[in-house]
């Protein structure tokens, strides 16, 4: 068994590590920080992570804009369909999408990046993944959306220099090259159906970002939920918003 595979095995609670430390001026802070998310990913392959600085009214009014625009009847939400976009932008009706098993998805989803103008030169080559955001027909919803992309935008620049650091490299490796990165945040809703089979709402894939953060405000009761890793239960906490 390698010393991964051991580690693997060997965990017994999701890390929970506080990233406030990375905005620190104090470099060894900083390094400490990175070092404990270098040890989640390597070890365990995810972390909870706290002190994010996204803050709990961002999220909110991000959350009910998501919200009001899964409401919507299918037709308008269509009108914001990522098929008219040569981006990748808007929206994702339910069975669209087919990962593992062949399947369709019973999730509907609203795709954004980061928002560039339609004339920028990028855009205009055909670049598959940079350009403008196709937003739809609802007063109120980019606005709390853009705020919210922004802010775990920011955080992610700090993730991502953590990582340099977790390597044994310069804090900064990265930033030369991830200088417009298509960083992409998706809204996702699953209907309620009370009809259907118990089955996955999404097939098994891999997230092609370097890393993923997955917003976690779960509306449970009690101070602990617990989540299927590896065949065995392992805890996790709460405290939201919160990133995984």
């Amino acid at each position: 068994m390698t010393d991964t595979s051991a580690a693997h095995a060997a965990f017994t609670a999701v890390p929970v590590i506080d990233v406030s430390r990375l905005r620190s001026p104090d470099p060894r802070a900083r390094a400490t920080c990175a070092e404990e998310l270098g040890r989640a990913a390597r070890d365990v392959g995810f972390a909870q992570i706290v002190g994010h600085g996204v803050a709990d009214d961002t999220f909110t009014a991000m959350y009910d804009a998501a919200q009001r625009f899964f409401a919507l009847p299918p037709e308008r939400k269509m009108h914001a369909y990522i098929g008219r976009s040569t981006n990748h932008r808007g929206y994702v009706p339910p069975g669209e999408e087919v990962f593992a098993g062949g399947t369709p998805d019973a999730k509907e989803a609203f795709d954004l990046s980061i928002d560039l103008p339609a004339d920028d030169p990028r855009y205009l080559a055909g670049n598959p993944l940079l350009g403008p955001n196709q937003w739809p027909d609802l007063h109120g919803f980019a606005e709390p959306v853009r705020r919210y992309y922004d802010a775990v935008f920011d955080l992610g620049r700090h993730v991502l220099r953590a990582f340099a650091l977790a390597l044994g490299e310069p804090e900064d490796l990265f930033d030369r090259w991830v200088t417009t990165p298509p960083s992409q945040l998706r809204l996702v809703h699953y209907p309620y159906d009370a009809s259907a089979h118990d089955r996955p709402g999404i097939g098994a894939h891999t997230d092609y970002e370097v890393f993923t953060a997955a917003a976690d405000r779960t509306r449970t009761r009690g101070d602990e939920r617990c989540r299927r890793v590896d065949r065995r239960t392992v805890p996790r906490r709460r405290a939201g918003p919160q990133y995984r």
